[in-house]
């Protein structure tokens, strides 16, 4: 890791990094997808990330959000919280959310980032860290094979959705 480069928990304030990265993430979603940015996806990351403080950073907060900063600067970030595997009922820990700016890839901050989600899951005692990826993001998916993780479902399973 950079010695310039620190892994750290995000507080309110980091609230207008998270959504010009929240909005870089979705941005960068859609051209895998092949679509144009939204044309409201400024309004669109604001509402997510103000919705993502009271469960964040409120006195009910069900998620953690750690922050890559370089040289004082965000450059990315990964939000996780806690569940159980119920196979050996032990904790998880299940990263919901997870983006480094790209100029910044290649740096090793996604490597922090995930490698302190580990530490953190090791420290519960859990079994299992779990997160998607969506299968056109062959970046993602090479990056996740070289820290280790193992390409699932192998079992036939598929990752399922209820919206509410």
């Amino acid at each position: 890791m950079r010695e310039d480069l620190c892994i750290r928990l995000a507080t309110e304030a980091d609230l207008p990094a998270l959504t010009a990265m929240t909005r870089a993430f979705n941005d960068y979603l859609d051209m895998l997808h092949g679509a144009a940015p939204a044309d409201d996806a400024a309004e669109i990351a604001a509402a997510a990330m103000a919705r993502l403080a009271s469960f964040a950073f409120g006195p009910k907060s069900i998620c953690t959000v750690l922050i890559a900063e370089l040289e004082g600067e965000a450059i990315g970030y990964l939000t996780y919280f806690i569940g159980v595997f119920m196979d050996d009922a032990t904790p998880t820990l299940h990263v919901a959310d997870f983006f480094v700016s790209e100029p910044h890839r290649r740096c090793g901050a996604g490597k922090a980032l995930m490698l302190e989600a580990r530490r953190i899951a090791q420290d519960l005692g859990a079994s299992r860290l779990f997160w998607t990826v969506w299968r056109r993001n062959h970046d993602a998916i090479r990056f996740y094979e070289e820290l280790g993780a193992v390409l699932e479902p192998q079992d036939g399973s598929v990752l399922m959705e209820w919206r509410i």
